[in-house]
């Protein structure tokens, strides 16, 4: 049996949206960057975000979040 393990914080990149992920199965909350919906250009793509149940919550990462992403 597979069981998905549920994170408080889910960063999401465009692969996943692409993919067709049901991605709030996998955090409670889900952030990403604009520059990610800016890629994200094909129908299914698209449907799947103006269906998901939790809202994706934007920000723009700050130098220090990059320092500390590196």
């Amino acid at each position: 049996m597979f069981t998905t393990v549920q994170s408080t914080h889910l960063v999401v990149d465009t692969g996943g949206i692409i993919q067709g992920t049901r991605l709030e199965r996998l955090g409670k909350e889900l952030w990403t960057i604009p520059e990610v919906l800016d890629e994200v250009r094909d129908s299914k793509a698209r449907a799947l975000l103006d269906t998901m149940i939790v809202p994706l919550k934007l920000k723009e990462p700050t130098p220090a979040d990059v320092k500390a992403g590196v």
